[in-house]
């Protein structure tokens, strides 16, 4: 259950970050937690629901994140 909740914990601070470094470093870990909520609601300690929560904000984090990314390099290159 510790796994799940700190998964969806670290995905919404995410989500929230400016700095691009420690949202992907979250987003990443939220993920990583996630799974690691999703065995051990396998093994009957915890709530599946929120590992697949952590896991999917995580992951719709990292994918915002990744955009953002794409986007400054596209903007500083001078493309368009």
């Amino acid at each position: 259950m510790v796994a799940g909740t700190a998964s969806l914990i670290l995905a919404v601070l995410a989500g929230g970050l400016p700095t691009l470094l420690v949202a992907t470093l979250f987003g990443v870990a939220a993920v990583a937690l996630g799974v690691a909520g999703l065995r051990a609601a396998a093994r009957g300690l915890g709530s599946r629901g929120q590992a697949v929560a952590g896991i999917a904000t995580g992951s719709v984090s990292l994918v915002i994140t990744a955009y953002v990314i794409v986007g400054l390099f596209v903007f500083l290159s001078g493309a368009r």
